[in-house]
């Protein structure tokens, strides 16, 4: 494990197979959370909502075990997990809640330190361009670390042209498949 390079990790289709927030919407729906799912597939309200509402009336816990049941870990989990579990190196950089990963990670056996953990939360929602001022900050902040992110998104594309090397999980989308024969710093887990 090399001290001279910084990891960071998204969450979704990176290091579980599913999307949170789907996998929300789809608890909602079985667990008898109506109000909820009808008004976010009548008026398509986005990741404020559900972190408003699960805060309010669902239980994290429950809810990250049923994510933790119905996902499964990539094969870029399974390939990094000793660089996620070194408090030195790495950082996961998520649009998914804060909470609800830390327990999907603990469910996974991986106890990651909550500043290592950077998600949505009531104040703040992690897009491509919150990461990219996050990267950014990090890189000022650790300017001889070489940056290797860890994703399967192009809603990430942001953070790409900082990164000195990106890595796609299996799940990566269209976008970002078309990246892997334009530059060698575009590789995918196989």
């Amino acid at each position: 494990m090399s001290y001279t390079k910084l990891y960071i990790f998204d969450f979704c289709g990176t290091i579980i197979n599913r999307k949170t927030h789907l996998m929300i919407k789809w608890y909602c729906l079985l667990y008898g959370h109506f109000s909820f799912f009808n008004k976010y597939v009548s008026k398509q309200k986005g990741i404020e909502y559900d972190i408003v509402y699960i805060n309010k009336y669902v239980d994290i816990k429950r809810l990250a075990a049923f994510i933790f049941r119905w996902s499964k870990p990539t094969k870029l989990l399974i390939e990094n997990r000793a660089i996620l579990k070194d408090n030195q190196t790495s950082i996961i950089l998520t649009a998914a809640m804060d909470e609800v990963v830390k327990e999907i990670l603990v469910l996974n056996g991986l106890l990651v330190p909550n500043q290592r953990i950077i998600g949505s939360n009531s104040c703040h929602i992690i897009d491509g361009n919150a990461k990219r001022k996050i990267v950014e900050k990090l890189k000022d902040k650790h300017p001889s670390k070489e940056v290797i992110f860890f994703t399967d998104s192009w809603d990430d594309e942001p953070v790409f042209d900082l990164a000195d090397e990106v890595i796609f999980s299996e799940f990566l989308d269209k976008k970002c498949k078309s990246l892997l024969t334009t530059d060698n710093k575009y590789s995918q887990v196989t």
